[in-house]
């Protein structure tokens, strides 16, 4: 017989112990467990991992099954309960089940572990959804295929289907390829993960795009030779960041890189080439200054999405960085997704930021999803000062949670750097609470 222990406060010791129980399903026995012992903590939590059923996921190294909510609550371990009692009734004083329970549990509520209840197999591709919380994988997928039959989640159409039918506030994929690892089969195991973020429609205030700047509306002087010639170059098709992405991407390779880097993509070359000379001409303080300009006010967007590239010029300028951020919350795809390449692209040095730090709260916080894991890479890369985490992440911490929660690999790691180094280099993964405890005492 299992059951579900839950909704009884201990006292152990000056310790008050609530376990917060599963309410998903009431066929579960509801158990209140009041054992004692005069043995140590020790004791009994090797005496209740004698009983604990495992699972594939939340399993601790003590065999205890937690799953651990947004906000790091133990939900429901699972045990035998008609083993249990067996073993309660040769013990003689209380306390000692109940604090084992938790400390066996520790561990697996150190890592929030919702994404793992989203995530499913499709062929050899692991898809995982970020985000959810008032709807469920279920939910999800049943809501897409009643809209298009036959339509699923992972597919591009599913992908549309979530913004336009649904009004999801924000929906960003990202494609992940893993070779080896520790949980890989083999050093060389190549794993393929689609990661899908959402906003629900009951969200959207977390997506706070930048409004449209009110400046000009024509091509600025300065880059309309590179646009017209562009726009020739690459016949009727409107001018977006397609290629200027890739383009953009090697600029900072030497010749043999960039050739390499073109060879598989003929039609590439040339439009790269042009780009390339277009910002080995931009290096001056006035390019610098112009790029600024047009990216805080211009109206046109391609104005402002070629000030985007001419900033990679600049690393050695906070103020390039601090307007990449800003970027990445521009009202149009295109500059924002060239915003995060060139983010990429700037060689890492030591950044003041403290003038972008609403815009790095606003970003942490849910808006361009996308950007979370990269961004969160570059502030280690340029040293932020740890003394502005509370400024980033004070009452912010949900994204920081989802993705150290993860299913794949990459985003617990690059998520875990990025909060190690905001606590001057301490690893809080271990720790009662884990990360969760560590971003609620900010």
């Amino acid at each position: 017989m299992s059951g579900v222990i839950s909704g009884r406060s201990e006292v152990m010791g000056r310790h008050k112990v609530r376990l917060a129980g599963s309410r998903r399903k009431p066929s579960h026995a509801i158990a209140s467990v009041r054992v004692s012992d005069t043995r140590t903590a020790r004791d009994g939590m090797n005496l209740l991992a004698a009983f604990c059923r495992p699972r594939q996921f939340g399993a601790s190294t003590h065999g205890i099954v937690a799953r651990a909510s947004p906000l790091g609550a133990v939900h429901g371990c699972i045990l035998n309960l008609g083993s249990l009692r067996a073993a309660m009734s040769t013990m003689r004083h209380p306390h000692v089940l109940i604090g084992a329970l938790l400390l066996a549990a520790l561990p697996c509520a150190t890592r929030p572990l919702a994404a793992q209840q989203n995530a499913y197999d499709t062929g050899d591709m692991r898809v995982e959804v970020l985000g959810l919380r008032h709807w469920t994988l279920a939910t999800l997928q049943d809501s897409i295929a009643r809209r298009v039959p036959g339509q699923t989640l992972h597919d591009d159409g599913g992908i549309v289907t979530l913004k336009d039918s649904l009004r999801f506030a924000d929906v960003q994929v990202v494609r992940l390829t893993m070779i080896g690892g520790p949980d890989a089969k083999s050093p060389t195991e190549r794993r393929q993960f689609l990661v899908i973020k959402v906003v629900e429609p009951q969200d959207s205030a977390l997506v706070a795009w930048a409004p449209s700047p009110r400046g000009m509306n024509v091509v600025r002087p300065e880059y309309a030779a590179f646009v017209g010639a562009s726009v020739s170059g690459v016949g009727m098709r409107s001018f977006d960041s397609n290629w200027l992405q890739p383009a953009l991407n090697m600029y900072r390779r030497d010749s043999v890189g960039r050739a390499q880097g073109v060879a598989p993509h003929p039609r590439l070359k040339k439009d790269a080439e042009r780009l390339w000379t277009f910002l080995d001409d931009s290096r001056s303080p006035a390019s610098r200054d112009t790029a600024l300009a047009a990216l805080h006010g211009d109206a046109l967007y391609l104005n402002r999405l070629i000030a985007v590239a001419v900033l990679v010029n600049f690393a050695d300028d906070d103020r390039a960085w601090w307007g990449l951020v800003e970027a990445l919350r521009d009202p149009h795809p295109p500059v924002r997704d060239l915003a995060l390449t060139a983010l990429k692209a700037m060689p890492p040095r030591a950044v003041d930021w403290t003038p972008a730090l609403p815009a790095l709260r606003l970003l942490l916080g849910g808006t361009n999803l996308r950007a979370f894991e990269p961004l969160a890479e570059a502030l280690v890369q340029t040293r932020i000062d740890p003394a502005h985490a509370p400024a980033l992440l004070r009452g912010n911490i949900r994204w920081a949670l989802e993705h150290l929660g993860a299913d794949n690999p990459a985003s617990p790691h690059r998520t875990g750097e990025f909060l190690k180094h905001l606590n001057r280099g301490g690893d809080a993964s271990m720790a009662p609470g884990g990360w969760e405890a560590w971003l609620r005492r900010l």
